[in-house]
């Protein structure tokens, strides 16, 4: 407990805020739900960036979520996160 009584539950709170529409499924900001749980490795193709996850099967498990301008959104670091290619006439 700190000074102010306050118990900390999670050091790895990360935020990603969102500047341009991401339409789903459209490429940029993606997550694999559950992962921060799991002890188990992410898959290379995840982490190499060598191959497209759409590619290769990985779209089942990594999710884009849709969001606008203004949305923040809230994970722990410890959940597989990362960016797809961005497939939209604008820059993200």
């Amino acid at each position: 407990m700190n000074s102010l009584g306050a118990v900390m539950r999670c050091n790895l709170l990360a935020c990603e805020v969102i500047l341009t529409p991401h339409p789903k499924n459209r490429g940029g900001w993606c997550v694999v739900p559950g992962s921060h749980k799991s002890n188990l490795n992410a898959p290379l193709e995840l982490i190499d960036g060598g191959s497209e996850i759409e590619g290769e099967g990985m779209q089942d498990v990594c999710v884009h979520p849709e969001v606008n301008p203004g949305d923040v959104i809230l994970f722990s670091e410890g959940t597989v996160h990362g960016a797809t290619s961005w497939k939209n006439d604008f820059q993200r």
